[in-house]
């Protein structure tokens, strides 16, 4: 889509306005953080230790990629995307570590962190036409409530709170926060949070400073199975789910699998908000920016550097106290704003021209 709106007149450059966007102004990078897999579990056997490494590492570098593409795409669009040889693959990675190392003469377990290069997986989706997330949300906050006939329990120790604790949540699309210590610091009590109401959760979104909360609430079932659900906000909007997780391998594998269901079910709430379509296929928007001065001018700069999915950005104009500048972004005008707002900068339509201020 082409915005073809036609900012406010604005003649003449100042000089030392363009030396200081040099200094700041150092690309458009995406997000570093949402094409980096963390805390993949791998473990294989071989003749010995080394071999079983390696053995270990190539296979979790593949179940991490997998993970990349379910958190950066649509389950149909995926389908699209063929398999890469070792070749190819290798040309996806940046690199990798590993934690909780224990190798034995035969077997390998550890985890695996693996970070892929932002633009050549875009470069991939974007050769298969195949939509991806280049934005990530500003973090929430997700409170794991364990409900048992003893009562409600919130914080650290909880066989809920540790399932959660051991996802990869830095790195997600929505980035998730857990509440510290026992839970008795939260301005909610446990009768209240099970209720999930908007007071509350307005109140939990303050203290926290976050821009959604969550409420997730899981409870024992028949056997090892358990019962999962979340109810609250995030910035996509209102996210509610309840399901039901078998326990064949145990209680805290079937806790396990339940937090990562949410956490899905969160992401795919934003990603249906935010997908866009893949490198080289963004449409130029022309946007006026007023400020106040250099100072403000350089934060922009910086918050705009910041967001995902923005390739590429002509300045067209400038004056002491605004700018005309055109932006490229891989989606939608819609889609631009709500990435904008995710960096504190509000994109509003004034009818003949969009305007970009900071919140």
């Amino acid at each position: 889509m082409i915005i073809t709106a036609i900012a406010p007149r604005m003649a003449g450059r100042i000089a030392g306005l363009a030396v200081a966007l040099a200094v700041v102004w150092g690309g458009l990078p995406a997000s570093a953080s949402q094409f980096t897999v963390a805390n993949v579990p791998i473990k294989a056997e071989a003749k010995n230790a080394a071999a079983a490494k390696d053995i270990a590492i190539a296979k979790g570098q593949r179940v991490a990629f997998a993970r990349l593409v379910k958190r950066l795409t649509r389950p149909a669009d995926a389908a699209n995307l063929p398999e890469l040889d070792k070749a190819e693959f290798d040309t996806l990675i940046s690199g990798f570590s590993l934690s909780d190392e224990r190798p034995s003469p035969r077997v390998y377990r550890a985890k695996l962190t693996v970070r892929f290069i932002a633009r050549n997986v875009s470069q991939y989706f974007a050769a298969y036409d195949v939509p991806m997330v280049e934005s990530t949300s500003t973090p929430i906050l997700v409170i794991p409530v364990w409900l048992t006939s003893g009562g409600a329990e919130i914080g650290q120790g909880t066989p809920w709170h540790n399932a959660w604790k051991g996802m990869d949540l830095e790195n997600a699309l929505v980035p998730i926060l857990l509440p510290v210590g026992d839970g008795t610091d939260l301005p909610v009590g446990p009768k209240e949070l099970l209720q999930a109401n908007s007071a509350d959760l307005a109140i939990l979104k303050d203290r926290y400073n976050v821009s959604g909360v969550v409420v997730a609430v899981a409870r024992p079932g028949q056997g090892n199975a358990v019962s999962a659900g979340m109810k609250g906000e995030i910035p996509a909007g209102l996210v509610a789910y309840d399901n039901t997780y078998p326990g064949a391998d145990g209680q805290q594998q079937a806790l396990t699998k339940a937090a990562g269901d949410l956490i899905a079910r969160i992401e795919d709430r934003w990603k249906n908000e935010t997908v866009s379509l893949g490198a080289g296929t963004g449409e130029p928007v022309n946007i006026s920016v007023p400020f106040s001065g250099l100072n403000e001018w350089i934060l922009i700069r910086k918050n705009l550097a910041a967001v995902p999915g923005v390739t590429n950005m002509d300045i067209k104009a400038m004056t002491a106290r605004g700018a005309h500048v055109v932006l490229t972004y891989n989606g939608d005008v819609r889609q631009l704003a709500g990435a904008l707002a995710q960096r504190n900068l509000e994109l509003t339509d004034r009818g003949s021209y969009w305007e970009l201020r900071p919140y």
